[in-house]
Formats: structure tokens, C-alpha cells, sequence
């Protein structure tokens, strides 16, 4: 399966942040991909023929540095300009991409829109119970509520404030991130948010304020429980790479020893070849794929053919 190179720069990012940065030859490769990924103007969309998103190149261009890139290598700088083009810049980046950067201290989690732990204490029985989302939702929201509720900071060191310079190009204490936290790049845009949406969202803040800190705690230690037993039940893998590395800086807050297991997981959803280097996609299709493939070819007369030439081939050697 084909993706984007969100969760390739993802990785590169969660390595770097939990102190196990990838080797030479790695680095190579993820850099090599992300040289192949990347458009005609110097940005990265969510698959090969989407125009640039702000939210996939910021992630992108951070994971470049974090690997060791130079900000005035042209991969970079192209980035960079991209970015400094689009109305709003990085501070418009859409939500999940505010949430990544405040992982990093490269934006204010006053900036971020609630994604509360405390839901998954609500009774089951409520239909906006998170249990009740589909399974990727529910599991990405587990993750985001663990660390937006214990507002987890990764220290960069001292290539933070030189993100911080690059991403905005304005001094980090003049900007208002709280005054962007519902605004979205119009590169990033499918839906504007509705009028629902907006009032919840605005509860949601409102509500905060009132949760007390002992049930803030009893919200993350559920939620961690939930994390740590998903991991164990998947071989460490996740459902997806999508929260397992999310679930992995998790782990690496609460200095878990599962964390060692989950990075070594998340090489299952690795893909190399010489041509595009090194990427993590989000999903392993071969059963998908070669289901729709005899789908495709039993639609055929020709196709029809062809399967039973193999099955023929396939029952001799069987026979031998």
C-alpha cells in the first residue's frame, strides 16, 4: 500500500525524541524517500498526487533536521519558502499537526484543541463514549488523550530554538498561539468546521478548566492501561503505525519497559527498496491486494484463463 509521508516522518521524529536516533544507513534511506516524496514546488501532500499540505510538509521538514539535514540544503530551504508562502504558515497548521509540533515544543499546547482523557471515564452506555469510534479513531484518540492530558514535552536541545526560527520566522515570545488554535491552512482544508463542532469544542475548553487533578489521573493511568495492554496484545506492533507512535512516546514518558519492544514493532510496518529509500507505511496490504487482484482477473475471460493455468501448475507441483 502506497502512503504518505506523514508517519515516515513521524518515525524519524519519535526515534530522535525518545533518545534512539535511527543510524547512518536509515537516515540515508528515510532521507532518500523523502527527496523522492516531495512535489514540484518543494512541499509534501497526503499520497503522490496531492498538492502540498502545511501539516505533511512542517512534520517533514522537522524530521529532515532532526536527521541531520542542514537548513540550507535545497530540500529544505524549498520547504521552508513553501511553508512561509501559505496564508497563516505553520501557525495555521490544522490540529493534528499542532498537536505534534506542542510534542515538541515547537508550538503552545494552549494552542491545541482539547482532546480530553477524561471521556474514557464516562459511562460506556453515551454514544460519543470513545469506545464507540471506529477502531483506528479509537485508538489514535487513546494515544492523543494520554499526552495532551499530561501535556508531554520532548526537549530537542538547542536545534529547538533554531526550529522555532525557521518554522515562524518571528521571535517565539511575540507569537499568539492560542489566537490560531482554530485556524486551518486552507492547503489542508476538505470540511470547515461546523457550527456544532465549534460550540463542542468550545465546551470542551470550558469544561477543562473545571476537571479536577485527581481525575485527571485516574483519566490517564485508564488510558495508559489501555495503551500498554494494546501494545502487549499486538506484539508490539499496534493496530497501526499511526498510534503506535504515539503509544511509543507513551511509553518513553512514563520510562515503560515495553518501550524498547514497540520501536522494534514498528519495524514491521517498514518498507525499503533502492529506488525510494526507507518508509513506514500505514497499513500491510498483500492479502488486500492479491484479494482485489482475482477479483480483477476472474472479471475477464482472459483473466479466467490465466487462474486456471495456475491452479493447473499449482496442482502438479502439489502432485510431485
Amino acid at each position: 500500500m502506497v502512503w504518505c509521508p506523514m508517519i515516515t516522518a513521524q518515525y524519524a521524529i519519535v526515534r530522535h525524541a525518545v533518545g534512539r536516533p535511527v543510524d547512518a544507513a536509515g537516515r540515508a534511506g528515510l532521507v532518500r524517500y523523502l527527496h523522492a516524496a516531495r512535489a514540484p514546488d518543494g512541499a509534501w501532500g497526503l499520497h503522490p498526487e496531492s498538492s502540498g499540505y502545511v501539516f505533511v510538509t512542517a512534520l517533514v521538514y522537522v524530521a529532515l533536521r532532526l536527521l541531520g539535514v542542514g537548513r540550507d540544503e535545497p530540500i529544505a530551504k524549498d520547504a521552508r519558502c513553501w511553508l512561509a508562502s501559505q496564508p497563516g504558515g505553520v501557525l495555521a497548521i490544522p490540529t493534528w499537526g499542532k498537536f505534534w509540533l506542542a510534542l515538541l515544543n515547537l508550538y503552545d499546547w494552549r494552542g491545541v484543541n482539547p482532546c480530553l482523557p477524561e471521556l474514557l471515564l464516562l459511562p460506556r452506555a453515551l454514544p460519543f463514549h470513545p469506545r464507540r469510534y471506529y477502531c483506528h479513531t479509537r485508538y489514535i484518540y487513546l494515544a492523543m488523550a494520554y499526552l495532551y492530558g499530561a501535556r508531554v514535552r520532548v526537549r530537542l536541545g538547542p536545534i529547538a530554538d533554531e526550529l522555532r526560527d525557521e518554522l515562524y520566522g518571528a521571535p517565539w515570545a511575540t507569537l499568539d498561539f492560542a489566537a490560531h488554535r482554530d485556524h486551518v491552512a486552507t492547503s489542508d482544508l476538505y470540511v470547515r468546521p461546523g457550527r456544532a463542532l465549534r460550540v463542542a469544542v468550545r465546551a470542551l475548553r470550558m469544561l477543562e478548566r473545571a476537571v479536577p487533578a485527581g481525575l485527571r489521573r485516574r483519566a490517564l493511568e485508564a488510558c495508559f492501561e489501555r495503551i500498554v495492554y494494546e501494545q502487549r496484545v499486538t506484539r508490539h506492533c499496534a493496530l497501526s503505525p499511526v498510534n503506535g507512535l504515539m503509544n511509543c512516546l507513551v511509553l518513553w514518558s512514563r520510562d515503560h519497559p515495553d518501550l524498547d519492544a514497540s520501536l522494534a514493532g514498528l519495524e514491521d510496518w517498514r518498507w525499503q527498496d533502492a529506488e525510494q529509500g526507507v518508509r513506514y507505511a500505514g497499513a500491510r496490504s498483500a492479502a488486500w491486494d492479491t484479494a482485489f487482484a482475482l477479483r480483477a482477473l476472474t472479471a475477464s475471460p482472459s483473466g479466467l484463463v490465466l487462474l486456471r493455468r495456475r491452479a493447473s501448475l499449482a496442482g502438479e507441483r502439489l502432485h510431485r
